[in-house]
């Protein structure tokens, strides 16, 4: 077990390794701690998973196709999954981005941010609360200001339907960050270059969101709408989806802003 160390904090690299390839590390904060799994070596790409979700798990695919591009993927564990501690009782968006800002911090920082269904918000909280740590943020499923609409037809799923893992405890202490924070406090997403990846069959994350994140910050806001995909677009497109990321991180990387993405993907 390696070991470095940061002011207050400690970053502990165990061995052990998933099957997607990530080397599980954690940092440390009095008796808190934020675990972590990293693959791959480059810039730092910080990939937040959705409420109650282990990010290892949510991005066994969008990781190791970030290091296979050249980035350093870390994907987060919240406060309550796996070794990831700290109280849960009364949480906050503001909470679980100072988490991410530790982990941050303890790499290196700044970062490139990607976050999916609830993980969308607190990427979003994190490049408000610290601008200075955060390089681009990237949105999937981005959802918070227009309603679920259950009354739309579900999207059909593409291939097996993929169990994921979920941490029933963690997940409501996440969900109760999500609807006790102020939209305010997080909607904007700071400053940052951000893209925004929706699926238009989405009824929970419905495609407003996004469409009323890329009108009301045009200058820095690219939407990529994908037909006939719903809430678990990572896992059902990762064909569309993991390339539309990486390119925008390696532009952004390199100082090169695209056109936006034309409105509405249809593969």
């Amino acid at each position: 077990m390696n070991s470095c160390s940061w002011p207050f904090r400690e970053v502990d690299i165990n061995a052990n390794t998933r099957d997607s390839g990530y080397t599980m590390a954690q940092v440390r904060i009095g008796r808190a701690a934020t675990e972590f799994g990293l693959l791959g070596e480059g810039p730092t790409v910080i990939l937040l998973p959705g409420r109650g979700g282990e990010g290892p798990d949510q991005y066994d695919e969008l990781g190791p196709a970030l290091g296979e591009a050249g980035y350093r993927a870390v994907a987060v564990n919240p406060r309550g999954v796996g070794r990831s501690s700290g109280q849960l009782a009364n949480l906050s968006l503001h909470d679980l981005a100072r988490d991410v800002a530790t982990v941050i911090r303890a790499l290196g920082g700044p970062a490139h941010l990607v976050g999916r269904a609830l993980g969308n918000r607190v990427a979003r909280c994190v490049a408000v609360d610290s601008p200075d740590l955060v390089k681009s943020v990237c949105l999937i499923s981005a959802g918070g200001l227009v309603a679920p609409d259950r009354n739309q037809k579900p999207a059909k799923t593409v291939g097996q339907p993929r169990p994921l893992r979920y941490w029933r405890t963690a997940g409501d202490a996440h969900q109760h960050a999500a609807q006790t924070t102020p939209i305010g406090e997080w909607w904007s997403g700071g400053d940052a270059p951000m893209l925004v990846v929706q699926g238009l069959a989405d009824r929970i994350a419905v495609p407003e969101n996004g469409r009323r994140l890329a009108e009301d910050y045009a200058d820095r806001v690219e939407l990529l709408e994908i037909a006939e995909a719903g809430h678990r677009l990572l896992f059902d497109r990762p064909d569309i989806v993991i390339p539309a990321i990486v390119n925008f991180i390696d532009n952004i990387e390199s100082g090169q802003r695209t056109d936006p993405p034309s409105p509405t993907q249809d593969e």
